[in-house]
């Protein structure tokens, strides 16, 4: 699980539930992260690039193709959050946007990587039809009052999503050292032999 640290940019959406919900004493609901492409198609918004600069404007990922509930929050400090999701299903693609998606379905907040140049493609990671990934996000959310804003887990921790893989795992990795031990000790239990005269 590889930890990216993101600083997105909030969107007039995720601004205003965070003020709304702040006023009211309570707090803007996230509840799931959106994966996109960030693909700009010729016409849309310019030169078919990949990448954008967000402005708070969105209301939607340009190219989204797989939405993931939260699986596990930890706060780090008063406007940052460990969020941790796990992607996995048949979507598949370079993510080059994330989109922060309130319990309403409003986009909260978004990132993409800047468009690249002409030697660079500037992809976040690599999404594969049908292999799980654990994805962990730092979100800082600078801009906002403190506490205006929180996380709903909405699926298994990532942790237990990615526990009953690695324990097949291991399994196979003891059967195969003790394959290669018995192995091993047919072959020396010889040559001791033959030496100590056992």
């Amino acid at each position: 699980m590889s930890e990216l640290i993101l600083q997105p940019v909030i969107t007039r959406a995720g601004t205003i539930a965070a003020m709304t919900a702040s006023n009211a004493g309570i707090k803007a609901k996230v509840a799931q992260i959106a994966i996109g492409s960030g693909r700009v198609t010729p016409g849309a918004l310019g030169d078919g690039r990949n990448g954008y600069e967000p402005t708070g404007a969105e209301t939607a990922l340009v190219s989204e193709f797989a939405r993931y509930p939260i699986g596990n929050v930890e706060q780090l400090a008063e406007n940052e959050v460990l969020i941790s999701a796990l992607c996995d299903g048949a979507a598949a693609g370079r993510v080059r946007e994330i989109g922060f998606i309130l319990d309403n379905g409003s986009l909260f907040a978004v990132w993409s990587a800047a468009p690249p140049t002409a030697a660079t493609d500037m992809a976040l990671f690599e999404k594969t039809a049908n292999v799980p990934m654990a994805l962990a996000l730092t979100l800082a959310l600078y801009g906002l009052p403190a506490n205006s804003v929180q996380m709903i887990v909405g699926a298994p921790s990532v942790n237990i999503s990615i526990a009953g893989p690695f324990s097949i795992l291991a399994a196979e990795l003891i059967r195969l050292q003790r394959r290669a031990t018995e192995t091993e000790k047919e072959r020396v239990l010889p040559i001791i032999q033959g030496t100590w005269y056992i």
